[in-house]
This record gives C-alpha cells, sequence and structure tokens, in this order.
C-alpha cells in the first residue's frame, strides 16, 4: 500500500508485542511499534532488543505494514533505536520520526540510512512548535510520504487544550503543506477509548477537512476510522454520474442535479471514486 493514502495508523507500545497477532486483526493499514512515550526509560533497552528480535523472526511473506517509532534523533537514545531496527534481516516498512524540529533531521537518518545501502520511508510527527517554519520543507523530504499531526505535543507547548477547535489552524496549516508536496496526511489519535461517538464525530469533521487518515491507540478504534473514511454509496453514485455528466458535456463545464460541474468539482469526484476503490 501507498503510504500517502493510508487510512490507519495503529500505534502498539513494544510491551505489547506478544499481543501483535491479535492487532493485526484489527486491520489496520499501518502498525506502529513505538519505542517512544509508551515505553518507559528503565524499560528501553529490553524492548529495543524485544522490537529488534521480532523483526529478526518476521516472515518476509508478512503482508502486514509493520513500522518503528524511535526516540527523537536528536537524542542518543534515537540513534540506538534506529541502529538496532536497522540490523535486522526483515526490516520495518517504515519509521516514525517524533519531535521533527527541521528538514535536517529528516536529512540525517536519509545519510545514515545511505552509509547502510538500506533505504526506509520517514513519517515525521508534527509536533513541536519549532518546525511550522520549516513545514513546507518537511513535507516536501522525498523520504516522507506522509506525516502524523501531533497534537498533544503541540497543545502542551501552545498551552491550549487539545480540542478541535485550538488546534484547527494547524490542522489546517499542516494539511496545506502535505498538498503542496503532494503528501499524505494524518491525524493525531482520539484518547478517549470509552467515546466513540466524539471518535466517529471528529473522524468525519477531519476527513471533509481532507485528511486521508486516522492515528489510533486501540484496535477497537480502527473499525471506526475506516467506516467514517468510507465513500458512502449515495456519495459514490452522485461522484459516477458527475464525471459522466462531464465527459458528456465535453465542453470543460457541465450540470449536475442543478450544479455547476467544472474540472476542480470533477477532481473531487475522481479522488472519491480513487478512494472507493482503495477501501
Amino acid at each position: 500500500m501507498d503510504l500517502s493514502t493510508i487510512r490507519s495508523l495503529l500505534f502498539v507500545p513494544a510491551t505489547k508485542l506478544d499481543k501483535l497477532d491479535v492487532i493485526k486483526a484489527s486491520g489496520a493499514d499501518l502498525i506502529i511499534i513505538d519505542l517512544e512515550d509508551s515505553v518507559a526509560p528503565d524499560q528501553k533497552d529490553d524492548m529495543r532488543q524485544a522490537v529488534t528480535q521480532f523483526f529478526e523472526k518476521r516472515s518476509s511473506d508478512d503482508e502486514t505494514l509493520i513500522g518503528v517509532r524511535i526516540n527523537s534523533v536528536r537524542l542518543i537514545d534515537g540513534l540506538v533505536d534506529f541502529l538496532s531496527i536497522i540490523d535486522t534481516e526483515v526490516l520495518p516498512d517504515a519509521i516514525m520520526l517524533p519531535k521533527v524540529t527541521s528538514p535536517e533531521e529528516l536529512d540525517i537518518v536519509g545519510d545514515w540510512m545511505e552509509d547502510l545501502n538500506v533505504m526506509i520511508p520517514l513519517i515525521p510527527i508534527i509536533e513541536t512548535l519549532q518546525v511550522w517554519d520549516m513545514l513546507e520543507h518537511v513535507m516536501a523530504h522525498e523520504l516522507v510520504p506522509c506525516a502524523v499531526f501531533g497534537g498533544i505535543d503541540l497543545a502542551a507547548e501552545l498551552g491550549c487544550e487539545r480540542s478541535w477547535e485550538p488546534l484547527y489552524v494547524y490542522r489546517s496549516e499542516m494539511l496545506r503543506a502535505a498538498r503542496s508536496a503532494g503528501k499524505g496526511c494524518i491525524d493525531m489519535p482520539w484518547f478517549d477509548l470509552n467515546d466513540e461517538d466524539g471518535l466517529k464525530s471528529e473522524t468525519v469533521r477531519m476527513r471533509a477537512m481532507g485528511y486521508d487518515g486516522r492515528a489510533a491507540i486501540h484496535p477497537k478504534q480502527v473499525a471506526i476510522i475506516h467506516d467514517c473514511f468510507k465513500p458512502g454509496e449515495a456519495e459514490i453514485a452522485d461522484a459516477k454520474e458527475m464525471i459522466k455528466a462531464f465527459e458528456s458535456a465535453q465542453t470543460g463545464v457541465a450540470t449536475f442535479k442543478g450544479k455547476v460541474v467544472e474540472k476542480p468539482v470533477l477532481l473531487q469526484a475522481l479522488k472519491l471514486i480513487d478512494r472507493m476503490e482503495r477501501y
């Protein structure tokens, strides 16, 4: 699967690798094994070894996309994480980089991989205030297929609530930068596991905003996220008829159900059909 089009990204603490078979059953487009925030400092060495062993034993026939969130590459833990997972027979499908502050961090990891003659996609988490001034350069980086909006850390730095309204402008700016670079855009997880209605409501809003998918912190959230991003039957039918109307007009403009259909509207319909086919 193209990592720029994933709907769901499921975080799994490295401490729960024994449950990975059950977690795979969620159907998440990408599973990210976490070596950062979910691992206590005194556990990092053990969990790093456990993740390394997992990839050493992983079957090359495993079609599930599985990546690793390492610690910040500005820290020694990040370097040690990287060296441990890059020296396995079966490599991760992606490396997630937290707390990115500049595109130079991506260049550093790229240089490391070039020296080792490997190349793995990098997924930055956009969660520091420093990164926003260079966001376009981060999103345009050749190793980046998509990025994740890190609203929790960002809200902490801003001193604001992590609800929709205070973070809307940052979500919007990240989406603009992603689309300018032709990259995917994944939103932050919903952290209240007992509030499925809240998850549905906000995910529908971010889909309407233009986001490609959402991160999850529990397997049960994946199906809800997928359902929210799946085009409805009425939407699909209208998109198909709109495309037919535009093609039949052969004038660059058409009408459908009393509304004018021009090329930008046509492109939206084509994207919806593409999403349907992928899902």
